[in-house]
């Protein structure tokens, strides 16, 4: 099953800013993660944020950089990673 638009707005505000789980974030505006398509969330979700690849936060997808690896990176983990 797919997410309404303001249940996809919702979890999105839920989620930007924490590391929490897209069935966490379902949880809390009391949906049932089971009955929902990880895979077709994810893709609706990061047209506007995603996952950092080195802290898994979520970020507004603007806010995120792509290193030559392929990952995206906020400022810290892009900061971390070019000292190290």
């Amino acid at each position: 099953m797919r997410l309404s638009d303001p249940d996809l707005y919702s979890l999105k505000e839920y989620l930007l800013g924490t590391a929490n789980s897209l069935q966490q974030g379902l949880q809390a505006l009391g949906l049932d993660p089971d009955e929902y398509d990880d895979t077709e969330i994810l893709a609706d979700l990061t047209e506007h944020i995603e996952l950092c690849n080195g802290c898994d936060w979520w970020y507004d997808i603007e806010e995120l950089d792509h290193t030559p690896e392929g990952d995206l990176l906020c400022a810290q983990c892009l900061e971390e990673e070019r000292q190290a």
